[in-house]
């Protein structure tokens, strides 16, 4: 394995192997950041053949979210995927984090409500449900 990481604890733990200790230690990150199974997450995406458009719709759609989130839920700014052009059509997304899926699922549904929503854009949303898995 080639790494500028090498003391990153994913690899050191998997040197051992010490599963547990790995747990613990991932559970103690996604804590502090407030990641799965602590919170969760909600990711939307915008795609559009023209990048101006998904651009716009996505800030659009933080811009109403962050009008009408209520305490609790906390949204990351629109930023390009990691693969921000496939297929001919460039990608944004703005994820969400709070501790109840349902109040994430609301607070989406009011706000895509409020975006002027382009022909050419494809709005997805991907909720994720794991921590009552975890729980």
């Amino acid at each position: 394995v080639q790494t500028r990481l090498a003391e990153h604890y994913c690899l050191r733990y998997a040197k051992c192997p010490d599963f547990r200790k790995f747990y613990r230690e991932e559970l103690r990150q996604r804590k502090d950041l407030e990641f799965p199974p602590e919170a969760n997450l909600l990711s939307v995406g915008f795609r559009s053949v023209k990048e101006d458009a998904a651009a716009r719709c996505a800030n659009s759609f933080f811009e109403a979210l962050t009008r009408k989130t209520p305490k609790g839920v906390s949204a990351i700014e629109p930023h390009p995927d990691v693969v921000a052009k496939l297929r001919d059509k460039y990608r944004f997304t703005v994820l969400m984090k709070g501790k109840s899926s349902e109040t994430l699922l609301k607070c989406y549904h009011k706000a895509i409500k409020a975006v002027s929503r382009n022909r050419g854009v494809i709005v997805t949303m991907n909720p994720d449900y794991s921590p009552s898995v975890f729980l």
